[in-house]
């Protein structure tokens, strides 16, 4: 039983020596100055995107589920007229579709949303009853950002904010995806 212990002994500081020179040789060489290190690669910056061609949000809007058949969608409108729209249930356009609104169209509803003070409603309107349908908005106007979650008794200007995207969705050309 010695004579293994012994072997295994001799084995693992063989082991162990010949890591320690295999590790010091490998230090060695590589901060020795003849060796030629070549030179690490450029990684190439990232295009430059001009300002005009950045596309940003003006406004989302997602009307959510009730216990009935209340219409549930998504839809993002952006500042270059693009229009990006998901359609769930209770709507006539199911799945994804696009279109992009003229500048008047996106007008009217930047006047829309400066006319109700958007920036000035509270963040919230909501019920503790749960099978109402909400209509969640958020506008990026102006250099600012809010987001208004709307459940129950919000004021009739969402309404009337909501009014007028629902119309220009509806008037819209639309391409399935």
């Amino acid at each position: 039983m010695k004579a293994i212990i012994s072997k295994l002994f001799l084995a693992l500081a063989i082991t162990a020596i010949a890591a320690s020179v295999g590790c010091r040789s490998k230090v060695q060489a590589a901060s020795t100055p003849d060796i030629a290190v070549p030179p690490t690669a450029e990684v190439p910056a990232p295009p430059v995107v001009e300002e005009a061609q950045k596309e940003e949000l003006l406004i989302s809007m997602m009307r959510t589920a009730c216990y009935g058949t209340c219409p549930i969608y998504n839809v993002q409108i952006y500042t270059s007229g693009r229009v990006q729209y998901e359609g769930k249930n209770f709507v006539d356009r199911i799945g994804s579709y696009h279109t992009n609104f003229d500048t008047a169209s996106l007008k009217k509803i930047q006047e829309k949303i400066r006319s109700i003070n958007y920036f000035s409603l509270q963040d919230k309107y909501d019920s503790p009853i749960t099978d109402l349908p909400s209509v969640i908005t958020e506008v990026h106007l102006d250099g600012q950002v809010k987001k208004i979650e709307d459940r129950h008794k919000g004021p009739k200007e969402l309404d009337e904010l909501y009014a007028e995207i629902d119309a220009l969705l509806a008037e819209a050309k639309w391409t399935k995806e």
